[in-house]
């Protein structure tokens, strides 16, 4: 009696079974493939599964500790910097200013500081300082300072001695205040709340030299509310869903005052603008970066008008 596992048929399937099997995984591979446009402008939206192919093979790199990506790099303890940009450059002070562009940048600001002085209004300048700065110590020991001096240091020397425009540094203070609370996001390029109420702190209360009724919060009129694990901007740039962290947003206790309203520009901003109940108030101008956006509805209880303006168009 035959053996019916060895009929003809079974062994001719045994035999072509490999080649199916190279068949279909070239369909597989070559099915993302299939409507691509080579055209640049339309390559990303034609590439079947692109991210979540990229998705994967970031998540496989970061699984075998690959820590250099295009935009950003994985420092110690899964902290993520930016490196686009030319931030690492500006960390490792390897672009010093020369003397003729600090002068022109004091005699420019000092320029404009005048101009709305004689309006009646206080010019004050603050700089979002790069995670690196308040956080050098998560960075990846390779990535070493070349020249002590940055170039924010040379700008803020030179202004001290020559200039009259007031500009605020606040190194020193996310610097004290990440011994209590995290200040910057582990995952993003931003500041934490927390590290963005010290911020507001400290421009109001810049701005009490012109005008003292802007009196801050404290931190206690603030309740933190997580909104779970989300995957934040450098996570995101480097392409993992997976990389994520706690977000904590602090919401004021108290009921806001003020009433908002949203104006398209032409070139694509939105303008913010934000009316108080009470007029008595001194008025605002804020031009801005995404470093303002948790402070925004903060700042609107302290002033009579506030008309917020994006430096980016969307």
């Amino acid at each position: 009696m035959k053996n019916p596992g060895h009929t003809p048929i079974f062994l001719k399937i045994k035999k072509t079974y490999p080649l199916i099997l190279v068949i279909v995984f070239l369909a597989i591979l070559l099915t993302p493939l299939a409507n691509l446009n080579l055209n640049p402008a339309t390559f990303n939206s034609t590439f079947f599964g692109r991210l979540r192919l990229v998705r994967l093979i970031t998540d496989v790199r970061v699984a075998i500790g690959d820590r250099v990506f295009a935009n950003a790099i994985i420092g110690k303890d899964g902290w993520l910097f930016q490196t686009s940009e030319d931030v690492l450059r500006d960390y490792q002070n390897d672009m010093p200013l020369t003397e003729k562009q600090l002068a022109l940048l004091q005699q420019n600001l000092d320029e404009i500081a005048a101009y709305f002085k004689n309006q009646g209004t206080s010019l004050l300048i603050v700089v979002a300082p790069n995670k690196s700065t308040i956080y050098p110590d998560y960075l990846p020991d390779e990535i070493q300072k070349i020249n002590p001096k940055s170039r924010f240091d040379q700008v803020v020397e030179y202004l001290q001695i020559h200039g009259t425009t007031q500009i605020l540094d606040l190194r020193k203070d996310l610097i004290a205040a990440r011994a209590q609370q995290q200040v910057y996001h582990r995952t993003d390029t931003h500041w934490t709340e927390y590290g963005a109420y010290i911020v507001y702190r400290e421009i109001l209360k810049s701005l009490q030299f012109t005008h003292p009724e802007l009196v801050p919060r404290s931190l206690s009129d603030f309740a933190p509310i997580s909104e779970g694990k989300v995957s934040m901007d450098l996570a995101t740039l480097i392409g993992s869903v997976r990389i994520k962290e706690e977000k904590i947003v602090l919401k004021p206790k108290d009921v806001s005052t003020s009433s908002v309203h949203n104006l398209r520009l032409d070139d694509g901003r939105w303008v913010i603008m934000s009316w108080n109940k009470n007029q008595d108030l001194p008025r605002a101008v804020v031009y801005y970066d995404s470093f303002l956006n948790p402070m925004i509805p903060w700042f609107n209880d302290h002033f009579s008008q506030v008309t917020y303006i994006p430096h980016y168009a969307n």
